[in-house]
Parts: structure tokens; sequence; C-alpha cells
């Protein structure tokens, strides 16, 4: 099946796109990691195309050609998470499914945790639920030289901690509330879900 070229404009920006399926199939936003572009989507979709959905991969910010603008603020997490939203608004979808793999999928994450209502699936490939990932609480922050930092007084930043399989399921098994970890649990449609915000 032949992919169709696509640029759509939201936030300013021109995104390029490859898109494939029915123009009223359900929509599938399919978002690529680094340092790819949609051309890694192009087999999925073919697959998705042949099955009836109205797939769109896009070229997120820096990829597509009119949507580099300056400045490594322009690059920010929110940035990314609102242009999503906005592609899937001009494309005229108040719903869609969302799929991201690498980076993309840690976008594609926080736009689930962020817009619920508009997301109706989230398949994140290759990319663990973020919280795990997020820094230390700032009793429990290892230094280098082994010491653990107690206090967040003089100024000092909790580092990323190493994201591994094991704690991944250990925390997506446990809930944490704690403001400083950047998650929180929320209940959606009867059930609780974990949904993760950066920091300001």
């Amino acid at each position: 099946m032949a992919l169709e070229r696509l640029e759509i404009d939201a936030n300013g920006l021109t995104f390029s796109a490859r898109a494939a399926g029915p123009p009223d199939g359900r929509p599938v936003l399919l978002l690529h990691g680094f340092p790819e572009t949609s051309w890694s989507w192009r087999f999925v979709l073919d697959q998705l195309a042949g099955a009836g959905y109205r797939a769109v991969a896009l070229d997120q910010r820096g990829y597509s050609t009119f949507a580099r603008p300056d400045g490594v603020e322009a690059y920010r997490l929110a940035h990314l998470v609102d242009d999503v939203v906005g592609v899937a608004d001009t494309m005229e979808w108040p719903t869609f499914d969302l799929v991201g793999h690498d980076w993309g999928g840690l976008v594609a994450w926080v736009t689930a945790a962020r817009h619920a209502g508009r997301v109706r699936s989230l398949t994140s490939v290759s990319t663990p639920h973020p919280a795990p990932c997020g820094p230390s609480p700032p009793s429990a922050t290892p230094t280098r030289q082994g010491a653990r930092r107690t206090s967040r007084s003089s100024g000092a930043r909790a580092s990323p901690r190493p994201c591994s399989s094991a704690r991944t399921g250990r925390a997506l098994g446990s809930a944490s509330s704690s403001p400083s970890r950047g998650w929180a649990m929320r209940a959606s449609r009867s059930t609780c879900a974990r949904s993760w915000s950066p920091g300001p």
C-alpha cells in the first residue's frame, strides 16, 4: 500500500507525516523514537491501514523540516505533548489511539497522562512507564562516594536513577503519592491508573 505524505499545521509549525488507511477509519497517531523519523513506522502503517484504521506517523518537532524552532527551550517535553494534541486538533480527532516508540514513547506516556480524555488507548513500545525512572526522593539520593544526601536545603538536585526492569515492575505494582517524585495516583473510569507529570 502506498503511503500518503502529509503536512500538518499545529502550534505555529508545520509537521511532516506519513499516513495510510481510510480517512474515516479509527485514528491512530504514531510517534517515532530517537534518531528515527516517521519512516520507521512504514510497515506498521501498512498493517493498520489494512485493518481499517487511519494511521498517521508524525515527524516530531526537530525532525520535520518546518518544525525546527531555535533554542533548547523549544524542545521541552511540554511542547512535544502540545504538538501531539495540536496535530490531533488539526486532524479533527476528538479522540485517538496513541503509539510511541523510544523517545516517542515517553511523549506518548505524558500525553496520555495530561490528556486522558483525548487518548483512547496508549501503546508504548520499548519505553517503560516513566515513574520508576524519575528522580530519587530527597532522603535517598546516592552521591558518587556512596553516601546518601538527606537534604535539598543546600540547593542540591536529585540525580535520576538508572531504570531497571526489576524496579519498573516493583514501582508499577505499588503507588507513591509523593509530589517530589513527580508521579501520582488518579482514579479513572473506576480503575486506579498511575499518571506521570514532570515537575515545573
